[in-house]
């Protein structure tokens, strides 16, 4: 929020229980609060597959070299950490993990999960940029490691069964097989889609030296793709968020980088925890699609184009309020996600220089206030108010007040919880999208119209169980116990 003044309305039923419950209040100058606890998870993550190894790597090299965004007093990465029953500095770790990588490597610059497997094409993109933002981050990579990963890269994208470069396609056409070129046993057969094509131009981009790593065959095919309405219905939600920041950053026009923007919208899902973005189930997709990458990707587009959009509130929002119990998203792959993307919003907003004062009234009495600077950017101010100190059956405004003390108008983020309880008399059953509904019927009623409610000794009915949901689900299991008092015939 960005508002001088901002104001929240808060209603009360009457009946609520006037001894138990309260308001909690709470405000904060960053989002980069949401990622300490996920950077620590990371840190002491205790498996090794090279996805976990690269993810835990990653996430040290963005914090690293991003620093300056997580406040002035307390660092985010400490000196060290215990992994398992070793304490190991964060520089020990990179060595470690790095050695690791390089070890799992096959010579060709594939990237399998273990040692001695077939190398997966979408570990390698994870892996290079792993690489790439260690070197970033001004560690010493191993350039050979590099180049060969990202050649790795390359010829799977530019050469086809021909073996020379790839000529320029038409709009939509299928994947292609590829010979082998420079390809361990087992991968000749492999198939590019035009989603891997994308994520592929995204990392290879992030190397620099474009005239080794991109093509013209290549960039043709990105055009082509940014700029048919079709292709971009059926690409998932990760594919578009890469196309969307390369039509951005390499000027594929100003119309079609809007229209790729313009798709988060149609597949954003607005609900009270915040804004997600759907995965298309169109889309043939590899990737690991679901609410919590997708809308970590959609803010990553956003950010790196520098595109403002009202959807973003949302977007913070469900990641906020998404986060696992241990501070991350459920896994190391949904947590890099979501510490790559925030990172470049913190770039972005310069939230790390905030400097201004926030208050807070309600129905104009003060009940909190603060003063942010890069000192304390990082902190969290709260404050609770009792049940019985808020209003029964009239609504009452919460008010947030902002005065910038700088040149920036700088933003803030607020949770407001209440928490009530109510006569259990007067509380209808919980509704979270699924109806579930029992009935018992006489065995003569085979139309099932007349549910009963009462049965002698020896009656013979019909159970019917009635599921209702607002739209098509998958890995349901419902279990109906048997009604007291009676048997299964």
């Amino acid at each position: 929020m960005t508002d001088a003044s901002w104001k929240e309305q808060l209603y009360l039923p009457k009946n609520v229980i006037a001894d138990r419950g309260a308001l909690t209040i709470s405000m904060s100058a960053t989002m980069a609060t949401v990622l300490d606890s996920a950077v620590q998870g990371m840190l002491i993550y205790p498996y090794e597959c090279s996805e976990q190894v690269a993810s835990k790597l990653r996430t040290i090299a963005i914090v690293k070299q991003n620093a300056q965004l997580f406040g002035a007093t307390t660092p985010m990465l400490p000196e060290k950490v215990t992994i398992g029953n070793q304490e190991l500095t964060i520089d020990e770790v990179v060595q470690k993990g790095l050695a690791k990588l390089y070890q799992n490597q096959t010579p060709d610059g594939g990237m399998p999960y273990y040692a001695n497997l077939a190398p997966d094409f979408r570990l390698t993109l994870e892996t290079l940029e792993t690489y790439i933002d260690l070197k970033k981050a001004g560690y010493q990579v191993d350039e050979g490691k590099l180049t060969q990963s990202a050649q790795y890269i390359f010829n799977l994208v530019n050469y086809p069964q021909t073996g020379g470069p790839m000529p320029v396609p038409t709009v939509g056409s299928a994947p292609f097989s590829l010979p082998g070129v420079n390809m361990p046993p087992g991968m000749g057969n492999f198939r590019l889609s035009s989603e891997d094509i994308i994520a592929s131009s995204y990392v290879l981009s992030r190397l620099g030296n474009q005239s080794r790593w991109e093509s013209p065959g290549i960039r043709a095919r990105l055009v082509a793709y940014a700029g048919d309405k079709a292709v971009v219905g059926s690409l998932s939600t990760p594919a578009l968020a890469y196309l969307s920041i390369l039509s951005s950053q390499e000027e594929f026009g100003v119309l079609t980088t809007a229209r790729l923007f313009a798709e988060f919208e149609n597949r954003s899902n607005i609900d009270a925890r915040g804004t997600t973005v759907n995965a298309n189930s169109q889309a043939p997709s590899q990737f690991a699609e679901g609410a919590i990458v997708n809308t970590a990707l959609a803010i990553k587009a956003f950010s790196e184009a520098r595109r403002d959009t009202p959807l973003l509130e949302g977007y913070l929002r469900a990641i906020k309020s998404g986060k696992s119990h241990d501070g991350g998203w459920a896994s190391t792959y949904n947590t890099i996600t979501v510490i790559d993307a925030m990172t470049g919003y913190l770039k972005w907003k310069n939230e790390a220089n905030a400097n201004m004062s926030l208050s807070v009234t309600l129905a104009k009495d003060p009940i909190l206030s603060a003063e942010f600077t890069k000192k304390n950017v990082l902190d969290t101010y709260a404050t609770s108010v009792p049940m019985s100190m808020l209003k029964r059956g009239e609504v009452e405004t919460i008010e947030f007040l902002k005065k910038n003390l700088g040149l920036q108008n700088d933003a803030y983020y607020y949770d407001i919880l209440l928490r009530y309880y109510l006569p259990t008399a007067s509380i209808a059953p919980r509704d979270e999208g699924f109806s579930v509904r029992r009935e018992l019927y006489a065995r003569s009623d085979t139309v099932f119209e007349h549910p009963v409610t009462t049965a002698a000794q020896g009656d013979v009915l019909h159970g019917r169980v009635i599921i209702s949901v607002p739209r098509t689900r998958f890995h349901v299991s419902i279990e109906d116990f048997i009604p007291a008092g009676t048997e299964i015939v």
